[in-house]
């Protein structure tokens, strides 16, 4: 019985183990690019002083950051959601957030 219960924590450990994984892949994928982007706008922004400015290019790269931000607020709200529905232990509802 002691193997069975043991068994089972592993398995519960697994999957905890592979939930986190996938938040930290689904989070960290647009967190990248998020931060690439911003990182580019900032050297052509550095460098364009007294030069042409290429704005489209500025702007491609706000919105492909904007995009990442988004991807990343749409997985912390889908985390937050179960929450949120989810009763407290006293039988009470939810505040709203």
């Amino acid at each position: 019985m002691a193997a069975l219960q043991t068994l089972r924590a592993l398995r519960r450990d697994d999957t905890e183990d592979e939930r986190a994984s996938k938040l930290a892949h689904d989070i960290n994928n647009p967190l990248t690019y998020v931060t690439v982007n911003l990182e580019l706008l900032a050297r052509r922004l550095d460098g364009s002083a007294g030069n042409w400015v290429n704005w489209q290019e500025m702007r491609e790269l706000v919105a492909e950051a904007r995009e990442g931000a988004e991807r990343i607020r749409r997985v912390v709200r889908a985390l937050q959601s179960p929450v949120q529905r989810a009763p407290d232990r006293a039988g009470e509802r939810p505040m709203a957030g």
